[in-house]
């Protein structure tokens, strides 16, 4: 009888609202209401006892039985039983890195007085790489150096400590690599791998993961890509979840670099598959971001946005370092593409406030370099000139690969200046280098700029020549945000390049320029444009327009349906109204009234 006794004084209670909550529909699992628990702690506490850390205790072992760890660890730091504690730490910390909760760890670590940490190697290894995780690079080194020091002399027997200087180095590498020492993060990383135990598979993986990282920085294309396939394999037959979208999301990022876009987007779309199988979620922020950096590219902002946004909540809830370096600045992009000014300020902010968690981190200066290019977009051409005045004098020689965007970006401020010499020399750098590292996406973006710094030194015809080069390489990937925020200058030559060029190229162009002018289609239509002593034009809509940019550049109907998506009956109606508004009888003469009208 004292079970149902038991049952109805519950059911009671809780109808009455009084003292518990239930955690579960099945009427299992309570818990006291906050105020009457806090009032009996309260209590408990004011009443002389020794046993409160043995409770304490109790309910420790208790959950560690039930396996309810987390909690257990809570437990056991309050009776400051602080050997417990780490054992169970150890245990759940790869699922809490997993999961990104570093920061759970770490507020645990600042309950155990630190002279006891330093004590344990494995403790302050587990520190430093919570440290690491989250970008505090001089704290990391601190309690990595303190690790080194407890371990002392070794035998190479001892596998322990084997697998302890191992992660030591690891963790050092990123270390380095975030303050832009390549060399170091290789040696590092490649130290780590060479010590790496022939039994274990796990830890190769995590090492060769660590060095394709550091290749993949330090601009080393085919190296970072074999190393790379490499730890794509071992960690998936290691079931390393976790180190196997690392390894995977570096490698399609180095297919974005290479120019290979589609092979990313499959990667990507594989990945985030994984992951949601795995239960990695946060682990899946970048491949979202990944994604949706790519629709931006191709000019599906809609779709961009939602996948970027995704990735950017999985990030920001995880606080890791090198997910937020990658899902700020592919959320600063969106924004220019959509020329939100706002909120590509916000998001390098966010980024700012990240970066300095390490005064030495390359990324500060990277995001000095975005802050320049928002200038620019927004023409404030002294914003962006001020940054150009200090980038300009330090031109390292030979430079990085990760400078690449800082010197990009100073090529296009000079152009803006009207320093078309400057400007010249330093693409001509830029394309032989990533020519010769097969950075495709890079040579791309770089020799587009040499198009517009022709145009801009009055080489007209050169400029078109070169511009149809990129636009051959450049059009089997799809294209499309790369050219249209250069803004009016490109243009202006893609206009050129799609009457005077050979009709798959010449078409791309009058694509791209036909998707300018729909973001723009105050100033693409005019209200009244007439011919000399004529009555006034009707204006073209912004689709006629694009099917008039495609007229002009010799695409059949076929063509011009396939590049616009709609139906061929379409293409002949528009068509078909063109002719009307602009009073003519067929394509020749429409494409030579719309130039007269200035409409091409």
């Amino acid at each position: 009888g004292g079970l149902s006794n038991s049952d109805q004084m519950l059911m009671e209670l809780e109808r009455k609202n009084l003292f518990l909550i239930p955690l579960d529909d099945e009427r299992k699992w309570y818990r006291y209401h906050h105020l009457f628990a806090d009032l009996l702690v309260r209590r408990l506490e004011a009443t002389p006892s020794p046993g409160l850390s043995e409770l304490y205790l109790r309910a420790a072992a208790w959950l560690e039985l039930n396996g309810h760890l987390e909690s257990a660890v809570d437990y056991a730091l309050k009776a400051q039983e602080y050997e417990l504690a780490f054992r169970l730490m150890d245990q759940i910390k790869n699922t809490l890195w997993n999961r990104g909760e570093v920061r759970t760890l770490l507020t645990w670590f600042n309950t155990v007085p630190e002279e006891l940490v330093r004590s344990h190697p494995d403790w302050s290894i587990v520190r430093g790489g919570c440290f690491m995780l989250v970008g505090c690079f001089d704290e990391a080194e601190e309690w990595l150096q303190a690790a080194e020091d407890g371990l002392g002399p070794m035998t190479a027997s001892d596998r322990h400590a084997v697998l302890s200087t191992q992660r030591i180095l690891l963790y050092r590498s990123v270390c380095a690599r975030f303050r832009g020492d390549y060399a170091a993060a290789i040696a590092l990383s490649q130290s780590g791998l060479d010590r790496t135990l022939t039994t274990e598979v796990r830890d190769r993986g995590s090492a060769l993961l660590f060095l394709g990282q550091a290749h993949y920085c330090a601009g080393n294309t085919d190296t970072a890509e074999q190393v790379l396939v490499d730890a794509i394999q071992t960690t998936r037959a290691a079931g390393h979840g976790a180190a196997y979208l690392n390894a995977s999301h570096y490698l399609a990022q180095l297919r974005v670099l290479q120019g290979r876009l589609h092979e990313a987007r499959a990667m990507y779309e594989q990945m985030t598959r994984f992951a949601g199988e795995q239960e990695t979620p946060v682990q899946a922020g970048t491949e979202y971001t990944g994604l949706g950096d790519l629709k931006r590219e191709w000019n599906q902002l809609e779709a961009a946005a939602i996948d970027i946004q995704k990735g950017l909540e999985l990030a920001e809830a995880g606080d890791f370092i090198h997910f937020l370096t990658e899902v700020y600045p592919a959320r600063v992009r969106l924004a220019i593409a959509q020329k939100d000014w706002e909120a590509a300020s916000s998001f390098i902010q966010k980024a700012e406030q990240v970066a300095v968690r390490c005064s030495t981190s390359i990324e500060i200066e990277n995001l000095r370099a975005w802050r320049a290019r928002l200038y620019l977009a927004q023409g404030n051409l002294a914003g962006a000139g001020q940054w150009a005045e200090t980038k300009g004098a330090e031109i390292a020689d030979p430079y990085g690969p990760q400078q690449e965007f800082e010197l990009l970006t100073l090529a296009r401020i000079w152009l803006a200046q009207g320093k078309t010499n400057e400007a010249a020399s330093l693409l001509e750098r830029i394309v032989g280098a990533a020519e010769r590292a097969g950075r495709v996406g890079r040579v791309l973006e770089a020799q587009m700029l040499q198009a517009l710094v022709d145009q801009a030194a009055g080489n007209e015809v050169r400029a078109v020549e070169a511009l149809s080069r990129v636009l051959a390489r450049a059009e089997p990937e799809g294209y499309v945000r790369l050219f249209l925020d250069e803004g009016a200058l490109m243009a202006k030559l893609l206009d050129k390049v799609s009457s005077r060029t050979r009709l798959d190229v010449g078409a791309y162009a009058a694509r791209l320029l036909a998707a300018y002018w729909s973001e723009r289609p105050e100033e693409s239509v005019p209200l009244a444009k007439t011919s000399p002593g004529g009555p006034p034009i009707e204006p073209l809509s912004a689709r006629e327009l694009e099917v008039l940019h495609l007229m002009a550049a010799g695409c059949s109907n076929r063509e011009i349906a396939n590049g616009l998506v709609i139906a061929i009956g379409t293409v002949k109606r528009h068509t078909a109204n063109i002719f009307d508004k602009l009073d003519v009888r067929n394509r020749t003469e429409a494409v030579t009234k719309a130039r007269q009208l200035g409409l091409l």
